[in-house]
């Protein structure tokens, strides 16, 4: 056994991997909470989800000269979020009928400011509060359709 990295684990998400649509509706951006396909113990696991990223999306995970500008993970979920992030990211957008955007052209025009650390610090309570809202939002959103869906439920054949 080698100690070269197996290339299919690696092409799996992992905790911290942000996806970011670049095709379609470009600009979305989701922070992956969970490990897919990876974990402490590096021998294969049944129960881990081995999810990879499709055509519609790319996966952007940081590396170490980022964390050591105090670039973490919610701060650029939350920069490319911004109305900032996502002008830069939507002005890269090509073709009329399906927009998509150039990984390439990506990677070399989008410029991600460096945090000060009070910056970041603050980043990251805002960050939380809105998980917490998120949470809150995705609960009512299950209550609104148990409500409507317990007088008429699906009744599969």
């Amino acid at each position: 056994m080698s100690g070269e990295p197996n290339h299919k684990t690696i092409a799996y998400l992992e905790k911290n991997d942000l996806l970011l649509s670049i095709k379609g509706t470009v600009g979305l951006v989701r922070l992956i909470s969970g490990d897919y396909g990876k974990g402490e113990d590096p021998a294969p696991k049944e129960e881990w989800v081995k999810a990879v990223v499709s055509g519609s999306c790319v996966a952007l995970r940081l590396g170490l000269n980022a964390k050591r500008l105090g670039v973490s993970p919610e701060y650029l979920l939350t920069y490319l979020r911004s109305p900032e992030g996502q002008q830069q990211i939507k002005s890269l957008a090509v073709g009329a009928a399906v927009p998509h955007i150039n990984v390439q052209s990506l990677v070399s025009m989008v410029r991600i400011p460096v945090p000060r650390a009070d910056e970041l610090a603050s980043i990251h309570q805002d960050y939380r509060a809105l998980c917490e809202m998120e949470e809150k939002i995705d609960y009512l959103h299950y209550q609104m359709n148990d409500i409507t869906e317990k007088h008429w439920p699906v009744k599969l054949a």
